[in-house]
C-alpha cells in the first residue's frame, strides 16, 4: 500500500528533562513545509576480516541517531502574550522563552541548560518519534512572501511503528505579508527598502553516545549571521560603506504585523557588516550584504519577540 507525502501530521512538546518523552498530543500540531524526515541516520561499519574469498562482508551501524527538517509560517499566538505555535521549537534550539502576560513573549539565545523537544511526525499512518530533538533555526523575512522560520534538528534513534494520526488542532491564525503595510525596517537607524532578511542562529549540534555517557544530542555553540538585499542607497542618504570599512556595529529592527496576537519583532543591538556586494531586482540597484549578528552583553545577539 502506498504512502503519500503530504499526509503528514507533525506535533510537538518541550520535555521536562532531556530525553524524557513529552507525548505531544493534537492540541501540539503544528503546520509544516518542505519536511524532510531522516529516521535512519548513522555510520556504516564496513568490518575487512581475511577470508579465502573476496565476498563483501556484514556490515554494522554506529552510533544511530535521527534528523528531521521543516519549515513554518512566523505568526503570533493570537492574543498578545500567548505562545506562537513554533515556540517549543525556538526552545529546543538554545533559545529561552520569557513570557510577559498579557503583552509579548520574548526568544533569544542561551549559553547553559539547553531545552529539547519531543516531535511526532507521522507519515501517513507510519509514526516516527523524534526524543530528544535540539536543532537550529533560520528566519526569512521577503518581501512579498510571509515570514519563516526553518528548522533543522538532530533526535534520539527510535524504531519507527504504524500508529494512526492523531487529530490534529491548527491554530486559526494565519501570517501577513511582508511589504509596505504590516513591515517596518531599519538598519543603523536608516529606513532602507528591504527585499530580504534572513537571520540564521546557526546551532552547532552532534550526536554523542561514549561510555558512560548517555545518548545526547549535545549543543556545542552558535554562530548567529544573517544575509540582508535591500535597496542601494547614495553615500549621503547612509554610508554603509563607511560602516563597513569601520567594522561599525549598528542596530537592526524588524516589526512585522499590525493586529495584537500576531506581531513578531526581530531585532539585535550591534550588527556588522562582513561584506557589501552590489545585485539588482528590476534594473534597481541593491546591496547584498552578509552580516553578522554580535553580542551586546551576551546572549543577546538576536531577540524574536510574539507581540
Amino acid at each position: 500500500m502506498e504512502l503519500y507525502k503530504r499526509k503528514a501530521v507533525i506535533i510537538a512538546e518541550i520535555e521536562g528533562a532531556y530525553g524524557a518523552d513529552a507525548t505531544p498530543t493534537g492540541a501540539n500540531a503544528i503546520g509544516v513545509t518542505d519536511l524532510k524526515i531522516e529516521p535512519a541516520k548513522g555510520t556504516k561499519k564496513k568490518r575487512a576480516l581475511y577470508y579465502p574469498d573476496f565476498s563483501t562482508q556484514p556490515h554494522i551501524i554506529t552510533q544511530q541517531h535521527q534528523a528531521v527538517s521543516f519549515t513554518v509560517e512566523l505568526k503570533g499566538g493570537g492574543v498578545a502574550g500567548d505562545v506562537p505555535e513554533c515556540g517549543p521549537l525556538l526552545r529546543s534550539c538554545m533559545m529561552s522563552e520569557t513570557i510577559t502576560p498579557a503583552t509579548q513573549v520574548d526568544y533569544q539565545p542561551v549559553s547553559a541548560s539547553f531545552e529539547s523537544s519531543s516531535i511526532y511526525v507521522n507519515q501517513d499512518g507510519v509514526l516516527h518519534k523524534l526524543i530528544g530533538c535540539r536543532g537550529t533555526v533560520k528566519f526569512d523575512f521577503s518581501g512579498g512572501d510571509y515570514p519563516t522560520a526553518s528548522f533543522a534538528f538532530l533526535a534520539l534513534a527510535v524504531v519507527p511503528a504504524d500508529v494512526a494520526p492523531v487529530v490534529p488542532v491548527y491554530t486559526s491564525v494565519v501570517a501577513v505579508e511582508v511589504n509596505e503595510a504590516n513591515t517596518s525596517f531599519t538598519f543603523g537607524g536608516y529606513g532602507a527598502v528591504l527585499h530580504k532578511l534572513e537571520l540564521d542562529l546557526q546551532v552547532k549540534t552532534k550526536f554523542r553516545e561514549l561510555p558512560n555517557q548517555t545518548a545526547e544530542i549535545k549543543i556545542l555553540g552558535r554562530d548567529c549571521k544573517g544575509n540582508l538585499v535591500m535597496d542601494a542607497v547614495k553615500v549621503a542618504d547612509k554610508n554603509y560603506w563607511a560602516d563597513w570599512r569601520g567594522a561599525t556595529q549598528l542596530p537592526l529592527t524588524l516589526t512585522h504585523g499590525l493586529t495584537a496576537g500576531n506581531i513578531v519583532e526581530a531585532s539585535s543591538a550591534k550588527v556588522q557588516l562582513d561584506t557589501i556586494d552590489y545585485g539588482e531586482e528590476d534594473e534597481i540597484l541593491t546591496f547584498n550584504t552578509p552580516i553578522s549578528l554580535t553580542r551586546d552583553s551576551g546572549d543577546d545577539e538576536l531577540v524574536i519577540t510574539f507581540k
